[in-house]
């Protein structure tokens, strides 16, 4: 039987099924495919893997995508049009946390 999640995804409307038992770090590197948010650690120290989740920082890394019902994730793809993006890229900033 197959499990669906619905959730907003950088402001669109997502929804993932049978990742249920998964961590929203993975889900969003394979079947989500936004490759923007990085493993570091895997425990939730470095932030390397940091998201919104309706608005506040979370780790992605010890998420179960299950607790994502009908909540807004945002991720660095989310922002690559805004001016943090572009203040970013100007002063040459890698993403680290």
């Amino acid at each position: 039987m197959s499990v669906t999640f619905a959730f907003i995804l950088n402001g669109e409307p997502c929804e993932a099924t049978d990742l249920s038992s998964m961590y929203l770090l993975f889900a969003l590197h394979g079947a989500l495919d936004k490759k923007g948010t990085r493993l570091g650690c895997g425990e939730g120290h470095c932030g390397a893997f940091t998201v919104t989740l309706d608005g506040t920082p979370v780790t992605s890394c010890n998420l179960p995508i299950s607790t994502l019902e009908r909540k807004n994730v945002g991720t660095v793809e989310g922002v690559l049009d805004h001016q943090l993006a572009a203040a970013l890229i100007r002063n040459q900033a890698g993403q680290c946390g």
